[in-house]
């Protein structure tokens, strides 16, 4: 897989500082080049080489791979290359400002959190907050472009079984990975309900977070020492979004649809706990708002009651009397594996591609919570254990009862087995490809400029320093302004 584009996507995160302005306002020495209308920093390659050697520290080096300074300079000129044909083609009209503000809040709270506050933040980059927020806006509005240039080339891109399959026989079976053991398994999920008094208390100590908000009070202040929400909210003063209001949960949905930005809900009771909730903005289906979560505490009595009930259930379906489907439906809280029998499905990979290709029912061992991982290697298929306690992905605590449906036993990577994965990895080697051909086809367009000291770098891609030399023979007004500034 060419890795230039896979960095492309991890530079889009790096802090830049310089953003696209005329190029006689940088001195010589710290403009490295210019591709269409966008410079190219000494501050941004020096950015850019840290991401590299972070890369290769994490992933490995490969024989035969480019130094350092060639793959972050390619990788740079690619990025700007990207950001000046999405200007080309109107594709800032796309980009949301709400959405660009609240990335550069997150931002900057994130990293003023990291450096001990504001202030030390500050004095880190010598510079006012504000300013190092403008500097964070340039950057978020040059990766956004980068990466919608990036999803328009790729949306051209399919990818089919044959291609797969030639993908497959390429690489080799005696260089793919042992893929370890996997387990696939079914669950039934009980959370016992809040006793009246629990639920009492905590509508209490809401009713007065509530009160001392309306008093002038910071929900997010009261949400980082209060709430016992799982989501990372806490951390971000209870703040969530801008999300798409319909990936919540009824109750909360209902909720903020009765909000207006600055407004504080009633008590919202949902599977997660009990909530308050701020509206901070709403543009269509997007929402941005904060909460503050708590859970009540079970009682000894509940605990028992629920372990009762799901031992049961585990004796029945041991006697067949009862078929796991049925038991799921009847017994289980879970909304994401109840209504298809109870199997849980690996989303790992989605989460981490965007897929649905890449959804699964199979698990490897350190996929599995540790409690889940220590039970099924002991279970033979078939099997049902006892209820016992764990948390559940939203980090809640839950009781349950396991089924193992099926193991795969470890094996080289295979078509039979891991199509999907190997479907991704074809698709992103021609899509890298791809984007390589559409970038040397579109710098023939393209103005651009190398600084005479990074002219002897030995360029993969010989594509560049002939455009630059190219260019040098239309326009000498870098190069003049250059010299003229030594």
């Amino acid at each position: 897989m060419n890795r230039v584009y896979i960095l492309i996507v991890a530079f889009l995160f790096v802090f830049q500082s310089a953003s696209s302005q005329d190029s006689t306002k940088y001195l010589a020495e710290d403009l490295i080049g210019i591709v269409g209308d966008q410079p190219v920093m000494m501050t941004e390659f020096k950015n850019t080489m840290n991401s590299v050697l972070e890369f290769r520290k994490q992933y490995g080096t490969m024989p035969g791979d480019k130094s350092v300074e060639v793959e972050a300079l390619e990788s740079l000129f690619s990025q700007k290359l990207l950001i000046h044909c999405a200007k080309r083609d109107s594709l800032d009209k796309n980009v949301s400002q709400i959405t660009i503000e609240q990335q550069v809040d997150e931002m900057a709270t994130n990293m003023a959190i990291e450096v001990g506050g504001i202030k030390a933040l500050e004095a880190l980059y010598g510079k006012p907050i504000y300013q190092i927020k403008e500097d964070l806006k340039s950057s978020v509005v040059e990766n956004e472009l980068a990466s919608s240039m990036q999803f328009n080339i790729k949306d051209e891109v399919k990818i089919s079984i044959p291609e797969v399959r030639k993908f497959y026989e390429e690489v080799g079976v005696d260089t793919l990975p042992t893929v370890p053991v996997q387990y696939c398994y079914a669950q039934i999920v009980s959370v016992p309900e809040a006793t009246e008094e629990k639920e009492f208390e905590i509508r209490e100590r809401l009713l007065d977070y509530r009160e001392r908000v309306l008093k002038g009070e910071r929900l997010s202040v009261l949400a980082r020492m209060y709430s016992q929400a799982h989501d990372g909210s806490p951390q971000r003063g209870g703040e969530i979004g801008p999300i798409d209001i319909n990936s919540l949960v009824a109750p909360f949905i209902a909720a903020l649809e009765q909000l207006e930005p600055g407004q504080i809900s009633e008590i919202v009771k949902t599977e997660y706990g009990y909530h308050i909730i701020e509206l901070i903005s709403k543009n269509g289906n997007m929402v941005h708002f904060r909460h503050l979560l708590l859970i009540p505490e079970f009682t000894i009595e509940q605990v028992a009651r629920v372990t009762h009930v799901l031992d049961s259930v585990a004796n029945l379906l041991r006697k067949d009397s009862l078929t796991f489907d049925e038991a799921a439906l009847r017994y289980s809280n879970d909304r994401a594996t109840m209504y298809n029998g109870g199997k849980v499905f690996n989303v790992n990979s989605y989460h981490a591609t965007g897929s649905l290709d890449q959804t699964s029912t199979y698990f490897l061992a350190e996929e599995l919570q540790p409690l889940e991982q220590m039970k099924l290697s002991k279970m033979e298929v078939g099997d049902v254990s006892d209820c016992y306690e764990t948390l559940s992905d939203k980090g809640l605590i839950v009781y349950k009862i396991i089924k193992l449906l099926d193991i795969r036993p470890a094996h080289k990577v295979s078509l039979d087995y891991e199509y999907p994965y190997l479907k991704e990895a074809a698709y992103q080697k021609k899509c890298n490809e791809y984007i390589m051909e559409w970038l040397l086809k579109e710098l023939k367009k393209c103005y651009l400029y190398i600084n005479p000291q990074y002219r002897n770098i030995p360029f993969s891609q010989p594509e560049w320093l002939e455009r630059a030399n190219e260019c040098l023979k239309e326009s000498y007004f870098v190069e003049d302004y250059s010299n003229n500034n030594q």
